[in-house]
């Protein structure tokens, strides 16, 4: 009989089902497509050898979609009675049906499962219709090992079960059977849903098993395949193509048994489809050579872990899964771009009918406008996708972590029309929202965008940045909420996408948000930028520089002033006279105590600007303030195990005296009439959206063809000169100089990272903040900071309130391998992050004339230190020639030049014979009260960096709980010096109103810690 849903009726039909003869004809059941005429013919042969059996027959059929009302609703019905064969017929038809099969799998699809592994193995198919029809197996392919594993392969599939493999303990797979349960009819679904996942995970093994042992031939070529490596290759995607089936049809058992299954099963079902993914072609970021380093990280979680606990280890695979995500989305947006112009340009010349074939294709998109699409949907790194949406929840409960990621929090409530869902920031036509408060519904947020005038607040159900990015700097300045919910399978369960179209408040308590619908008004309105907050203080206003250049090129620390450079370098300057008050008492003390002295000599390099003086002097712009007449030995110092790079400064007005030169004229006129075409069309619209991309894309054009004045090549040669052997000294000897000649020969290098710098004014970016913030373009001004690069193993930021929560008793750490550009320049994937309690840090730098880092002990630190996050940065950053254990040096790590969009890019390290320099923007359109510039502009370093891969199972960071919570500990007590030294007042209970500051900072590859700068919190 019928399985359930058999005896529907057809629209329009009267058909009639007697038991237990049915009234179809077996041979009209074949069907136009390939597949479905395989597999009529499979359940034909099924009706054939057992004697005319209905029952197998029809289940199959059901199974397949295919019901008795389906079949009568074609527009040929099928009604008619099944035939009744004499048992003398059985034999020949039988013969007829399986060369029928092989015909159609051989003309149709060479990915059929059987039909090609009869292509390697060979058959012998007797007579047919008076031909011989043999196979010879491949040999050289068709090993012992492969047909055994073909075999229970073939096993598996027909029947759900391999009597030859062994069986796995339920347990082995992690799953915890519910023995509370287990005889309920609940208990009953979950252990068949342990048992179909186990048939999933066999299936998977076989699948990858077998592959491995086509590797080796498909890479020696034709030649090892004995000619036919057409064969060999159907095979190979025969498999691919049933592991992918296996691990689709299994989804439903796994998304099933994932809530009861331990973090042991849950890493076992990742890995067999992981492996089978590195062996199929995958373009994209990192590629194959991506996948088989996540597959690396994911087998050496698998097994013991000695320094991490359960929930650490939960942490660890959620960050795998994070990047593995990550690739396989950077792979579906590559083979997009490689195959969808193809398609395009093939139907365009076959003058295809799209609007029509829309209209007859099931999805409403013509065929050609979807082939990119279906590819990508049909592949290996597709099934794998879904499976990681499925596991991903799962591990979010063992890692403690929320479903929620608050990127800003402020407002906490807000209330306005939810519009989207949209696939990203740039879908929004800002005109469509500019009298009316909206709240944004995105897929996903990709951390360079602004947030639009209208906006205030966003919601994103996918990938996102992280805190650090662009677009969260930004929401936070211009006090927008922004949230995500990065679980893909959360994301599409989500109820928020119902409430689309109508008025909704969003609210943010901790970790926990909420949208519901709203019945009251519109809500508050646009977020101003430069509103510091919600309790009626006033507007913040954008201060400008007027300050006129007063013809000296370069500038050294101590004649740094306010309004001649920015505010990045009066930081660099504030630290560095840190670093000289802390230097003057150390050789002070070394004066009393002769004992110290040849301690001292190893110590004492001045600092640029700051030398030569036996007695500490505070430079002239610090002169008179409290800071200089509290003297050296009062509080503002750094420790002596802090560093500072020395650093030089192109003031504001050095940019528009080249402008002025004589050899530049030409290029200026041009330059001046189409920056005063952008700044108009800009402050006439109010909106940076009507500025033209060619404009922009052009005046960067003309800054790169500026020639350098004679005056200013000769005064920067001599500064740069003159600091190289101090700073090769300051850094223990890490950077490569070659004295004085150092600067000369990079020179070209350095002219070319600072008019990139120059350029950065008129990037889309900038000028779309600085429009939105009502500062005029007219009035910015560009100076240049530059430093030494630094050998970084590690970049970090630290916040010394936390962002999250407000709280001045936290300090978050985010840290990367190499240069810090990959940690706030928008690159996939997370950093290495960590909530430091400020109370332990303050304690231990209370100790005075410390030589080291005072790392509490291992018990402190893991009580100290909250690890976050572990990372999932795929790739990092590095100078020319540093090695790091963890990068992966291969011939697609290119070198190029980087635009670092950080702040921190200042600490590389390298192996080359020339001083390298960081050119980084000093705008006055950066750290400004109630804006931050962070990000707008773009800083070079005087030599290209590499892009390496990453290889997380060289990192003992991420193996060892103790070890990372050691680093960030550090990198926060930093901070805090820091603080304490530039006299921030973040540890003071009473001043609530104290929002943090914003540390960057390097550890170099002789465990050195660095400071780069340090600025006010946003």
């Amino acid at each position: 009989m019928w399985p359930q849903g058999g005896r529907e009726q057809a629209s329009g039909s009267s058909l009639t089902i007697h038991e237990p003869k049915l009234h179809i004809n077996v041979l009209q059941a074949k069907c136009a497509c390939s597949q479905r005429s395989r597999s009529s013919v499979s359940n034909c042969f099924l009706f054939v050898a057992s004697w005319c059996n209905m029952i197998p027959y029809i289940s199959l059929f059901f199974y397949a979609g295919i019901t008795a009302a389906r079949l009568a609703s074609y527009d040929r019905p099928i009604r008619s009675p099944p035939p009744k064969l004499r048992p003398e017929q059985v034999e020949g038809l039988t013969r007829d049906l399986v060369a029928y099969k092989r015909t159609l799998a051989a003309v149709h699809s060479g990915a059929d499962l059987s039909a090609a592994v009869d292509g390697v193995l060979g058959y012998d198919a007797g007579e047919c219709k008076g031909k011989h029809v043999k196979v010879e197996p491949l040999t050289a392919v068709a090993t012992p090992r492969l047909k055994q594993l073909l075999s229970a392969l073939l096993s598996l599939v027909a029947c759900g079960t391999s009597s030859s493999s062994p069986t796995a303990n339920p347990r082995q797979v992690g799953f915890v059977p519910p023995t509370e349960d287990r005889t309920s009819s609940g208990g009953s679904s979950k252990v068949s849903a342990m048992l179909e996942m186990e048939k999933c995970l066999k299936t998977q093994a076989l699948v990858v098993a077998a592959r491995h042992c086509l590797a080796g031939p498909l890479r020696a070529g034709n030649t090892a395949c004995q000619g036919r490596l057409r064969d060999v290759l159907f095979l190979d995607l025969a498999l691919e193509l049933t592991g992918r089936n296996a691990l689709e049809q299994g989804l439903a058992a796994i998304r099933a048994a994932a809530p009861f299954t331990m973090l042991g099963g849950l890493l076992a079902l990742l890995q067999q489809p992981l492996a089978a993914a590195c062996m199929s072609c995958l373009p994209g970021q990192g590629g194959n050579a991506g996948l088989v380093t996540v597959l690396k990280q994911l087998q050496q979680l698998s097994r013991e872990c000695p320094g991490l606990d359960p929930q650490a280890k939960a942490c660890h695979a959620l960050s795998v899964v994070e990047r593995l995500r990550s690739l396989l989305a950077a792979s579906a947006l590559a083979s997009t771009a490689v195959l969808q112009p193809t398609a395009d340009t093939v139907g365009a010349a076959l003058k295809l009918d799209t609007s029509e074939a829309a209209a007859a294709f099931a999805t409403g998109h013509d065929p050609v406008s979807m082939l990119a699409e279906e590819v990508v949907r049909g592949s290996a790194a597709a099934a794998l996708s879904q499976l990681l949406a499925v596991v991903e929840p799962s591990l979010r409960r063992l890692a403690g972590v929320g479903a929620w990621t608050v990127l800003s929090r402020l407002p906490s409530t807000v209330t306005g029309l939810l519009k989207g869902p949209l696939p990203s920031l740039t879908h929004f036509d800002p005109s469509s929202s500019s009298s009316i408060s909206t709240i944004l519904l995105l897929e996903r947020l990709d951390g360079d965008e602004e947030i639009p005038a209208g906006v205030v607040g966003v919601i994103v159900l996918g990938d996102c940045p992280d805190v650090l990015s662009h677009a969260a700097v930004r929401a936070r300045n211009c006090r927008t909420p922004v949230v995500a919910c990065p679980s893909a399978e959360e994301a599409a369960a989500s109820p928020i996408k119902v409430l689309a179209g109508q008025q909704v408040r969003l609210s943010i308590s901790g970790d926990d948000v909420k949208v519901e619908a709203h019945s009251g008004a519109t809500g508050q309105g646009p977020a101003a930028v430069g509103t510091t907050d919600t309790s009626g203080s006033t507007q913040l206003h954008l201060s400008q520089s007027t300050t006129v250049w007063d013809g000296q090129w370069v500038l050294t620390t101590d004649s740094f002033r306010p309004g001649v450079v920015g505010a990045k370098a009066m930081s660099a300057a504030r630290l560095e006279v840190a670093t000289a008050a802390s230097r003057a008492v150390r050789s002070s003390a070394a004066h009393s105590d002769p004992h110290r002295q040849q301690q001292q000599h190893s110590d004492s390099v001045p600092a640029a600007g700051l030398q030569g003086n036996k007695q500490w002097q505070p430079p002239a712009w610090l002169r008179g303030s409290a800071a200089a007449e509290s003297g050296p030995g009062q509080h503002r110092q750094l420790p002596a195990w802090l560093k500072v790079p020395v650093s030089v400064a192109l003031p504001h007005g050095t940019f528009e005296a080249v402008l002025q030169a004589p050899i530049n004229r030409v290029v200026a006129q041009e330059l001046s009439q189409l920056a005063e075409k952008v700044a108009t069309v800009a402050a006439e619209w109010g909106n940076s959206n009507m500025v033209l991309d060619e404009e922009l894309d052009q005046i960067r054009l003309l800054v790169h063809q500026l020639q350098v004045p004679q005056g200013l090549q000769h005064e920067l040669t001599q500064q740069l000169g003159s600091l190289s052997t101090a700073a090769a000294a300051a850094a223990g000897g890490a950077l490569s100089t070659n004295s004085s000649s150092a600067p000369a020969a990079s020179w070209d290098g350095i002219w070319l990272a600072i008019k990139g710098v120059w350029a950065s004014q008129w990037n889309r970016r900038a000028v779309t903040a600085l429009t939105n913030a009502k500062l005029s373009l007219q009035h910015l001004r560009m100076g240049i900071l530059l430093q030494p690069l630094l050998p970084a193993r590690y970049s970090w930021v630290a916040h010394t309130v936390n962002p999250a929560t407000g709280s001045s008793h936290e300090i978050v750490v985010q840290l990367v391998a190499g240069l810090g550009e990959v940690l706030v320049g928008n690159h996939p994937g997370r950093a290495l992050s960590g909530v430091v309690s400020r109370q332990s840090v303050t304690a231990a730098l209370s100790i005075q004339q410390q030589r080291q880092v005072p790392l509490p002990s291992t018990r402190e630190l893991l009580q100290a230190v909250n690890v976050v996050s572990y990372p999932s940065k795929g790739a990092a950053i590095l100078p020319a020639g540093l090695q790091l254990p963890c990068a992966v040096q291969s011939p697609s790590s290119s070198s190029r030049s980087t635009s670092s969009r950080s702040d921190s890019g200042s600490k590389g390290g390298f192996g080359v014979d020339q001083m390298v320099w960081m050119a980084r923007s000093d705008s006055n359109a950066e750290d400004l009260p109630g804006f931050a510039g962070a990000g707008l502009f773009d800083s070079y370093p005087s030599l290209p960096t590499q892009s390496v891969l990453l290889d997380y199972t060289q990192e003992p960071l991420v193996w060892d709980k103790a070890q990372a919570a050691g680093t960030l500990w550090q990198c926060a007590a930093a901070a805090v010096a820091a603080e304490q030294a530039l006299g921030e007042d973040g540890c003071s209970s009473n001043n609530s109103r104290y929002q943090g500051l914003d540390v960057e900072g390097c550890l170099t590859m002789d465990g050195s810690v660095w400071l780069l700068q340090a600025r006010p919190q946003v």
